[in-house]
């Protein structure tokens, strides 16, 4: 089941599209390039993006915004020198981390801000991880989030990944 995606400001007309990368001096790939036009800046409902036992989410989509926070181009200027030059960070992802998309190959980036370069140290490829070879593979492993259930006499309980309540009893043990 797709994750449900909500336009904030309504769709991006081709002229702002266009102007959009002229101040950015980049070329979008075809497939973020529709979905920009399409949604602009853009929140998806509650998800996770999963890959292996790495796991993030997505709060929203930069665009033409309306505040310095989703606006693309502020966004990037924010984070001039922080990125490897050839990133674009097109969504922030939970924990002030984000989104990134290599503007080289069209690959989407996790770009951790935890683990960035120091200052005055270059960018590098540290603190990223690839997710996925497209931006249109990224939005179709976008995935809602697991949602904890409750039970008739109150227990909560979530659905839990292949191998997870294992490595839970592990932890709790070693602790």
């Amino acid at each position: 089941m797709p994750v449900t995606i909500r336009s904030k400001y309504g769709p991006l007309d081709i002229a702002d599209a266009f102007a959009l990368q002229s101040a950015l001096s980049v070329h979008f790939p075809d497939d973020y390039w529709a979905f920009l036009q399409r949604y602009n800046v853009a929140k998806p409902d509650s998800n996770q993006y999963s890959e292996g036992e790495f796991t993030t989410t997505v709060t929203e989509f930069f665009g033409v915004g309306q505040s310095p926070n989703d606006d693309l181009v502020t966004e990037n200027r924010r984070y001039d020198g922080r990125l490897p030059g050839n990133f674009l960070a097109i969504a922030g992802a939970g924990g002030g981390n984000l989104i990134c998309l290599s503007l080289n190959d069209g690959s989407v980036y996790f770009w951790d801000h935890e683990n960035e370069a120091s200052e005055g140290e270059e960018a590098d490829y540290s603190n990223v991880t690839k997710l996925a070879s497209s931006f249109g593979e990224f939005i179709q492993r976008l995935e809602p989030r697991k949602k904890v259930i409750i039970d008739t006499k109150g227990e909560a309980s979530v659905e839990f990944k292949l191998g997870a309540k294992e490595k839970f009893a592990k932890y709790l043990k070693n602790r």
